[in-house]
C-alpha cells in the first residue's frame, strides 16, 4: 500500500512527512465566525501568560475588585488549559513516517460503536491479507488521530450500504465539524480495541468521517467520544491541546502531526 503526506507523493519506507510546497497548509479560504472562534482561543493559549499579568494589575489600578478577580480567574485559567495540553499532548509521533515504531499487536485493532457493529481498523483502511510493517504504521498513525484522505471510492468497511461500511455515504452527516469549507461530516462513538486477550483495554473514542472539498472521503479518530460527561470533558481538552500545538492530531492512543490543516494529511490512494 502506497501513502502520500499531503499533496506530494511519499511511500511508507521512503520519502516520509513533506509540506505543502507552499508552505501556507491548507488553501486558504473564510475563516468564518467558528474560525475566528479557533483563532481567538489559539491566541489566548499562546499568550496566556501576558494576559493574565495584565488583567490582574489592571484590576487593582482601577481599583475593581471583579476586574482584579476576573483577571486572577482568566489568566489562571488559561495558563491552567495550556499545562492541561501539554499534559494532554502525551507521546507524539515522529514527522517522518519511516521511523514510527508500530504499536504491538495494532493489527488486531477493531472499532466498536455504540450501536453495537464492530469493524477491523484494517479494513477501515482497505488492507487486506497479513499486515506489512507499512500497513502497522499507518494503523499506528491512525489510532494516534491521524487525518486520513482516500483517492475514491473509499474502503467498503468505512462507506458501504445497509450497515456493511460504518457510513452509507461519506457526503452525508450533519455533525459539525473543523474541517475543510463544507463543515459537516458524520461522528459515531465508539471504543478502540488492541489485542485478543481479556485483559485488553477498550478505548473511548469517536470516528469522524466525511468529504474534503473535492469530494474525496477522509476519516480520523478522535481522543475520545462524547458518551458521558467525561469523555465530553475529555474532548474538549483535546481540542484546547489541539489548537495550542499547531493542530497536533490527538488519536485514542496517542498524538501526530498529520493534519490537513498543516498539508501533512495522510493520503491512501485507491
Amino acid at each position: 500500500m502506497n501513502m502520500r503526506i499531503g499533496d506530494q507523493p511519499a511511500v511508507v519506507g521512503g520519502a516520509g512527512v513533506q509540506r505543502d510546497p507552499s508552505g501556507a497548509g491548507s488553501p486558504a479560504r473564510p475563516i468564518g465566525a467558528s474560525g475566528f472562534a479557533k483563532q481567538s482561543l489559539g491566541f489566548c493559549l499562546r499568550h496566556a501568560g501576558k494576559i493574565g499579568a495584565t488583567l490582574l494589575p489592571l484590576g487593582v489600578m482601577m481599583g475593581t475588585p471583579v476586574a482584579a478577580a476576573g483577571g486572577i480567574l482568566v489568566g489562571g485559567g488559561l495558563l491552567a488549559c495550556k499545562a492541561i495540553s501539554f499534559f494532554n499532548a502525551g507521546k507524539v509521533l515522529p514527522a517522518n513516517d519511516t521511523q514510527i515504531t508500530p504499536i504491538d499487536e495494532i493489527e488486531t485493532a477493531s472499532l466498536k460503536l455504540t450501536d453495537g457493529r464492530e469493524f477491523s481498523l484494517a479494513a477501515l483502511l482497505g488492507m487486506e491479507g497479513k499486515l506489512k510493517d507499512e500497513h502497522k504504521r499507518i494503523l499506528t498513525a491512525f489510532v494516534s488521530g491521524a487525518h486520513i484522505v482516500f483517492g475514491n471510492p473509499p474502503p467498503k468497511a468505512l462507506v458501504g450500504p445497509g450497515g456493511t461500511g460504518v457510513v452509507p455515504d461519506s457526503a452525508g452527516g450533519s455533525d459539525l465539524t473543523s474541517h475543510y469549507t463544507r463543515r459537516l461530516g458524520r461522528r459515531l462513538d465508539g471504543t478502540i480495541k488492541v489485542g485478543d486477550t481479556a485483559k485488553s483495554t477498550a478505548k473511548s473514542t469517536a470516528i469522524l468521517i466525511g468529504q474534503t472539498d473535492d469530494k474525496r472521503t477522509y476519516v480520523q479518530l478522535e481522543g475520545h467520544g462524547t458518551q458521558n460527561l467525561w469523555d465530553s470533558i475529555g474532548h474538549g481538552l483535546d481540542y484546547i491541546t489541539h489548537v495550542n500545538h499547531d493542530y497536533l492530531q490527538i488519536g485514542p492512543m496517542g498524538s501526530c502531526p498529520y493534519s490537513e490543516k498543516q498539508g501533512t494529511q495522510i493520503t491512501i490512494p485507491r
